[in-house]
This record gives structure tokens, sequence and C-alpha cells, in this order.
């Protein structure tokens, strides 16, 4: 079975989640009849129909493109459609993503419905979207199963990727901050985003000098500077991780990306002051962490003590477990839409990974052996879909986590994900891992590396899926941590 090498961090995952976090504005004329520079130096107001392309950049790298098509819809709405193409390098394989939106808008630019696709790697993620007064009606496929919710809005929200028309309509006064919901299709979440007006700028686009307004975005625990002309287009965005989109023309937009040499999850990558033992096998390990956001996040558990800024994680305490569940309101042992436990292929898995466990220890051990031997360790950006998963076998440490809650929810044994850090190489990097309940409380399970309880090279951050996951990226390329000598 292929593995990882010393690496195998959350990056897939939070990279989809991240770029989500883009927020272009699509008010465009068609750029065959005018250039660039015309089109969004054009001080008119009103709404406009054509196709805007913007470059995805990391750093001086190219990495892909997003192309956005906007068109009259209905009586006097209008559709939205966004397509975006990202190529990266993680693990020494070229990794592609692309993401495909669709959005209705009415003519107040309320958006009515939305549909999305998701391709990354073996993973296919669908679904649509129907807004209906202070309701949302969604229904995702993934695994050739379809999973419907409905969800309460407080007013109809934007999509999180789809934010321009709702900035376009904002005052844009320097000093001016402004809140608004929106809609994440992939983390299936209500946020908020605040904008604050910072005031005027400029930025060059393609071969002129244009006057903007910067704006700064806070969504998710991230602040995300933008930069936008008079009618609230986006020019010029920055999105963490060294990544940028910057408004350019079609041939420039879609030239052939250079992402086969950026490794994005590279720049999550937390050195570390102070080598540790690389096989976690000290009594206790004592983390310093410093750096903007953290504070945010309750790091006290079962095996983690916090007193300021140092962080204290201990071996666990081996406890015998409890007798597997039969059926349960228990969120632990409830399915998800990526957790599909119901399904009829996870439960016939479940029994067979399971074996002849009667109890939750020995039966998280045993689902833990079958899926570290039966998922092949790569590295892929995508959604961790559990049922996806079983039928692909392949995936990082969020799809090998999302199988092992499946399975052992099935099982009848309640557990969660975790999401932290671990450390190899002298560094840390984000990863993903589960706890299952026994007598005692909580047992970490790591099936990526076919570990339980994990060792202290782990360091858990937070628990829970993607809606929390997304609060990780205000973290990256903020941590410092050093290893406090013994």
């Amino acid at each position: 079975m292929k593995r990882l090498g010393l690496w195998d961090i959350i990056g897939g995952a939070s990279l989809l989640v991240f770029l989500s976090t883009m927020a272009v504005s699509y008010l465009r004329i068609d750029e065959n009849e005018r250039t660039v520079t015309e089109a969004v130096l054009d001080a008119s107001q009103e709404i406009q129909t054509g196709h805007e392309w913007m470059g995805l950049y990391h750093q001086d790298q190219r990495v892909g493109y997003a192309h956005v098509e906007k068109s009259a819809h209905g009586d006097d709405g209008y559709r939205y459609s966004v397509e975006t193409r990202l190529q990266t390098r993680s693990f020494g394989e070229d990794l592609h993503l692309d993401v495909d939106m669709e959005a209705s808008l009415n003519r107040d630019l309320v958006l009515q419905s939305f549909n999305f696709k998701i391709k990354a790697g073996p993973a296919r993620f669908s679904g649509r979207g129907l807004v209906e007064e202070n309701t949302l009606k969604l229904s995702v496929d993934t695994g050739g199963q379809t999973i419907e919710r409905t969800m309460d809005l407080k007013e109809p929200p934007a999509l999180k990727s789809m934010m321009g028309p709702s900035i376009s309509r904002l005052d844009l006064t320097p000093g001016k901050t402004h809140r608004f919901p929106v809609f994440d299709p992939i983390t299936q979440s209500n946020q908020t985003v605040e904008i604050e007006v910072v005031g005027p700028d400029t930025v060059i686009v393609v071969d002129a000098i244009v006057p903007v307004t910067h704006i700064r975005q806070r969504v998710a625990g991230m602040t995300l500077n933008a930069w936008l002309n008079s009618r609230g287009e986006m020019l010029r965005q920055e999105l963490g991780m060294g990544l940028v989109a910057v408004r350019e023309t079609e041939a420039q937009a879609t030239a052939r990306a250079s992402g086969g040499r950026v490794d994005l999850v590279e720049s999550t990558k937390i050195p570390v002051h102070r080598k540790a033992d690389p096989k976690g096998n000290e009594t206790e390990r004592v983390l310093i962490l410093s750096g903007e956001g953290i504070e945010g996040f309750d790091l006290a558990d079962h095996r983690q003590t916090v007193h300021g800024n140092r962080i204290t994680i201990r071996r666990e305490t081996r406890s015998a477990g409890l007798p597997l569940q039969e059926e349960s309101d228990l969120p632990s042992l409830k399915p998800e839409p990526l957790i599909q436990s119901d399904h009829p292929e996870i439960r016939r898995a479940a029994q067979e990974a399971l074996g002849d466990a009667k109890d939750t220890r020995k039966g998280a051990l045993n689902i833990m052996r079958w899926v570290h031997e039966n998922v092949e360790q790569r590295s892929v950006i995508g959604l961790p879909s559990a049922i996806e998963t079983l039928k692909n076998r392949v995936g990082d440490c969020n799809e090998h986590t999302n199988l092992f809650i499946a399975l052992s929810r099935a099982a009848g044994i309640p557990s969660r994900s975790v999401v932290g850090l671990m450390y190899a190489d002298g560094r840390y990097g984000y990863h993903a891992w589960a706890e299952v309940k026994t007598q005692g409380g909580w047992m970490s399970v790591d099936a990526t590396w076919n570990q339980a309880p994990v060792d202290l090279n782990h360091l858990a951050l937070i628990r829970g899926g993607l809606v929390e996951q997304a609060k990780l990226v205000q973290l990256f390329g903020n941590l410092e941590i050093t290893v406090e000598e013994r």
C-alpha cells in the first residue's frame, strides 16, 4: 500500500474549503467588444452581461483561473456561472480541482436557486439549492446517494463564492462596515461576511493603472483583502496561502498553468523551534504556541492541558470499551452529509470490518486496521465523502477519518472527527483523525497511521466536520510552535 512518506496532512479538503472563500464580482460586459481596461474603467452603474476572467497565482506561479459568465434570466433576473480550475502539487503528485457553480438571481440580485459540481481526482460531489422565502432546500449527490435537507434562513443569502452582486450594492464610502449572510455549498453552512471599506487605491489591470476601492472581507475567521472598481467589480483579491486572483484577459488567464511546480500544502506547514521525539514516545510533550487567531481555539481536552500559551500533551489512559449501541439519538452515532453511516454499502462494510468485536474499543481497533489496509494513502483535493472513499479506496487523512467514522457509527460505535496538527520531519502539519467513546471517555484513533490511542505527535485543535474545519484557515501562516525542553 502506498504511503505519503512522513507527511499526511489535511491539505486537500482544507484547500477546497479555503478556495470557497473566493468572492469575485461578476458585473461584466463581453470582452470581444471592448478591451479589459476599457471595460473595468467604464463608470456605468448598470448591470451588464458577458464574461470575466481571473488568473489564479501562487506568488509568481500560475496555478489556474476563474471564469465567470453572466446572462439575463427569466423576468428581469440574472444567471451567474462560475468555473474554477486549479492545478497544484502535493507529495510529488499533480492535483487538479474543478469547481463549477451556477446561480439564478432576481432583478434585485437576491439569490433564488443554485447548483454546483466538484471534481477532484476520483471523487465527484454535486448538488442544488432552492431559496423559498426564509428556507433553503438543499440536495447533495455523492457516492450515488442523494441527501436532502432543509435549512432555516433569517434572510436570503448570497453564495459564498458569488458575493459580488451583494458587494456591488454596498455603500463603499471609506470607513463603512457592512455585514450580510452567505451560504457555503461546500461546507453546507450559513456564515456572515463583514466588509470593511478601507479607502481609495490603485491596481494594475493588464496594461493600465486603475483607480479602485480597497476593502477587507472577514469570514470564517479570515481577513481577505480585495480591490474593486467603481461598479463593485473585483479586480484583485488576496486569498491567503500565497494565492491571489488577478483580473486578466481570457488568453492570459487560460495560459498553461505552472501549478505542477507549486505545492500549496507546503505553505501550511509550521516550523518548530527545538526538535521533538519523531516517534512521539515521550511521557508528555510541552508546546508553546503563538500566533494570531490561536486564542479563539479551546485546546484543553482529556489529553491536553492548557496554561496560557503552554499546551501539555500526555498519553491517554487505556480504557475498556462500551457495549455496541443498536440505536441512539447521539450526534456521534447519526449520519451526516459526508458521513453516510446509514448507507447500505457502509453498513455491509462495517460488519466486515467489525469482525467479532462486541465492544467499542475492540470494534474501533478492528475498523481502524480495516480502513488502514483497504484505503490507499494518496493526497487529494476534494470533499471527504465516506461512501465515495469506500467506492474508490483512495484518499488522505480526511478520507480515512470520515470512512472510519461512518463505519464505526454504522457498527454502533459513537465516534467523532478531530482536526489538528501532527509532528513529522521537524515540522507540524494539519491532520485529521477520530475519537470513539469508551468506558473511560473518548479514545483517539488515527486510521491513516494505524494508531489507537494516538501518539504525542498529535495536537488536537477542534472537533467536527468541514464547518468546523473551515476555522483552521485563519491559522495558515500565522502559527509558531516551540517544543519546551524537559
